[in-house]
């Protein structure tokens, strides 16, 4: 998934993660250390598994949506509403 990060020439500089996708961009970056590393699995927190796949879901989602494009909903009726002697949803009358 691309968070489009600038890129980055020096070790010194800071990666800026948007705020709403640092959780799952740390607790993913964990996991796969530790995959790395051959740390078993039964010695990775709970915490850090769920955290990386609750954050990896928020970045899909946000980045999903923000590449939808906004539907154009002109056409649709201004109708006050049924209650009111506007609009009917079902009959459009």
């Amino acid at each position: 998934m691309d968070l489009h990060f600038p890129p980055q020439d020096e070790l010194s500089e800071t990666c800026p993660i948007p705020a709403w996708a640092e959780n799952g961009v740390i607790n993913n970056l964990a996991m796969n250390v530790a995959g790395e590393l051959r740390v078993p699995a039964t010695a990775i927190p709970s915490t850090t598994i769920d955290a990386a796949r609750v954050g990896l879901r928020t970045i899909a989602n946000t980045l999903m949506n923000k590449a939808l494009e906004k539907a154009d909903e002109t056409h649709m009726s201004q109708g006050l509403g049924w209650w009111r002697g506007g609009n009917n949803i079902l009959t459009d009358s």
